[in-house]
């Protein structure tokens, strides 16, 4: 289920009550499974109201229910004829093949790394019964870009026709995709804003013509059949990464300014300009789910005023933080020397370390006041070329392990 706390722009009452509007959507979709199931997997089953919900509204009794979760405990007690396993949905190597009815990956793909996408897919497909169905849904790419709504846990979100390809790539046959909540006005040939989507008038109206129109709705429901063909692995997990890279670059460049002024610039995209005298963060956001390992990420700055200062003067401050108090993990001190004499643009890398996966990752470039300051918007993350040394940590026992991984690839 969507959180309310996640649906930034509308009040908190507003929020809550529009979440449990799409949980009775998405309930709906639920009672409409295919009959019959006796064996079911479920993804993301966090909690013992998960199973009361799947037995109360799914048209068959589950003889067996097999539940898959990464983060949260068992629920204590656990439900009759539950089983629980505590791994990744891209690992369901304890489930026998050709033994489920039905896998349900409820608003739980989208939480997902690339790797883990390709793989719980693939092995959906190896633990599914011959004619057996996958059933996913999810936010669809394509009206949340619209209307801006970012979800600080999601590492990637796909459109209808993404999702629909991934599926088959992943050996699954007669997809079928129904919209759960229609956000498109072609009337006025515009999507709502979020406030507008949120609010209750005309939206059961739009909930009942969503159905037929997948590509304009703010959620997918896809339902498919296990086919003969096996998984296409190897053009799964590109194409997997492929969409991920390209989600996540839209992400990180939808950060927030508090004391600049943004600005679409030709070639540059984004630029963000603080002006002399402005000190503050002028680049901040854009709250990312981010897993562990060394990490590299690169600022880029102009100054073109940066020849009249001190070569050692602090113009900027670059930051990575993470949680709510704000824990800093990596930063920088750029000074004018530091920064181009000319109009180029100078590019300036912040190492970190991540001992496990954080939610709300956060770039930030303060502005020292100084000088007329320009950042691009969008911040480039990679992987660290070299280890970073965490607190505690011997260097000699990192180099070793980051050595390691890299005979294993």
């Amino acid at each position: 289920m969507i959180a309310g706390t996640t649906l930034a722009g509308i009040g908190d009452d507003t929020a809550d009550e529009f979440s449990l509007f799409l949980h009775d959507l998405r309930t709906r979709e639920l009672e409409r499974l295919p009959p019959g199931a006796k064996v079911v997997l479920s993804g993301g089953a966090a909690g013992s109201w998960y199973f009361e919900w799947f037995d109360a509204h799914y048209s068959t009794p589950v003889e067996r229910h097999i539940a898959v979760e990464a983060f949260a405990p068992a629920p204590d007690p656990l439900p009759e004829r539950v089983e629980w396993i505590s791994a990744s949905l891209g690992d369901l190597g304890p489930v026998q093949s050709e033994s489920v009815d039905i896998v349900f990956g409820g608003q739980v793909i989208e939480h997902l790394w690339p790797d883990e996408i390709s793989g719980f897919l693939s092995a959906a497909h190896r633990v599914l019964r011959r004619a057996g169905h996958l059933v996913l849904d999810s936010p669809n790419r394509r009206v949340t870009q619209a209307i801006n709504w970012l979800h600080p846990e999601h590492t990637v979100e796909f459109t209808v026709d993404e999702i629909v390809e991934l599926l088959e790539l992943a050996g699954f046959e007669h997809v079928q995709v129904r919209g759960v909540l229609l956000a498109y006005d072609a009337e006025r040939h515009r999507y709502p804003t979020l406030s507008e989507l949120a609010a209750k008038s005309g939206r059961h109206e739009r909930a009942e013509r969503a159905a037929s129109r997948p590509e304009e709705s703010f959620v997918w429901w896809a339902e498919a059949t296990r086919g003969k063909r096996k998984p296409d692995e190897e053009a799964l997990r590109r194409r997997a990464r492929d969409l991920f890279s390209r989600f996540r670059t839209h992400r990180l460049s939808h950060s927030l300014t508090w004391v600049g002024e943004a600005e679409h610039i030709p070639h540059f995209g984004r630029v963000i300009h603080a002006a002399r005298g402005k000190a503050g963060p002028m680049l901040f956001g854009p709250y990312i789910p981010m897993p562990s390992g060394d990490w590299e990420a690169t600022f880029e700055l102009r100054a073109p005023d940066a020849p009249q200062h001190e070569v050692d003067e602090h113009l900027a401050f670059l930051e990575v933080t993470h949680g709510d108090p704000s824990a800093k993990v990596g930063d920088l001190a750029v000074t004018a020397g530091d920064l181009s004499a000319d109009s180029e643009w100078s590019r300036h890398s912040v190492s970190f370390f991540l001992n496990t996966t954080v939610m709300g990752v956060e770039f930030r470039i303060l502005s020292s006041g100084c000088a007329d300051l320009f950042a691009l918007a969008s911040v480039n993350l990679r992987p660290a070329t070299v280890p970073v040394l965490a607190p505690g940590q011997s260097r000699r026992g990192r180099v070793q392990r980051w050595l390691s991984r890299l005979l294993e690839r």
